[in-house]
């Protein structure tokens, strides 16, 4: 029915030995199909920041941050998180406090704006690990709390897939986490977590974004962070931003 509607099918009916029977024929001999109209309606444009660009900290110990190679200065010392080599970090971990980074506002100017996603792999933090170890971890764009994730605990049962063997500091590998804002709220891997939408984030548009990761020491589940790039952990990715226009 729905070929024939389309034109690409003629059916006809005819007598037959038990009632009538449809016989149906190919109108056309080629078909083509144009996706350009549709994928020039959708368009999204990706950064990836890496873990250790943070502009703003502040944390508490447990904390660290090492690249593929190593640990940068002391673990437990706060003062490294200031080192121009974090920029290079492949882990950043805290128990308490939080760390801060930079969108650029550039990814708002273009079009009107369906989606802004941020993924990124994170886990809580235990010394060593423990991975039935729950931690309330905070996401703020701005001054808006737009979510919390409950983060099941920190891994470290089996070596990361990309963790590198000289690391023995316990935690290995995180959850992929994805952070989803349209103009209906906010979600966090499909669920819903807030009224935070577009509309509320709009003004804010037009400067950079600040992306607070934190765990607060007064939260339920008081449990710390990791934060893995993509030299660490499971996933070969740094904190990816995807903006998706209409």
């Amino acid at each position: 029915m729905q070929l024939e509607e389309a034109g690409l099918v003629a059916a006809n009916s005819f007598p037959g030995k038990r009632g009538n029977q449809k016989i149906c024929a190919i109108t056309k001999n080629s078909l083509n199909i144009d996706f350009k109209d549709i994928f020039e309606q959708i368009s999204s444009e990706k950064l990836s920041i890496p873990v250790g660009s943070f502009n703003k900290y502040s944390v508490e110990p447990c904390c660290g941050v090492a690249n593929k190679d190593k640990i940068i200065g002391l673990p437990d010392n706060p003062k490294y998180f200031s080192s121009p080599e974090r920029y290079e970090a492949g882990i950043v971990w805290f128990r308490e406090g939080w760390v801060e980074y930079n969108i650029p506002s550039y990814l708002f100017s273009k079009k009107n704006i369906k989606e802004l996603k941020i993924s990124l792999e994170l886990c809580s933090e235990f010394p060593f690990y423990k991975n039935d170890f729950i931690s309330d971890i905070y996401f703020h764009l701005n001054n808006n709390l737009i979510g919390i994730y409950e983060s099941p605990g920190d891994f470290g049962d089996r070596k990361g897939t990309l963790t590198p063997e000289w690391w023995n500091m316990g935690t290995e590998y995180g959850l992929l986490v994805t952070i989803s804002i349209n103009h209906l709220g906010t979600y966090i891997n499909k669920n819903k977590v807030s009224n935070t939408n577009l509309e509320t984030l709009k003004e804010n548009f037009k400067d950079d974004l600040n992306f607070r990761i934190s765990s607060p020491k007064d939260s339920k589940n008081p449990g710390g962070i990791n934060i893995f790039g993509k030299t660490f952990g499971d996933y070969e990715q740094d904190i990816i931003v995807e903006v998706i226009y209409e």
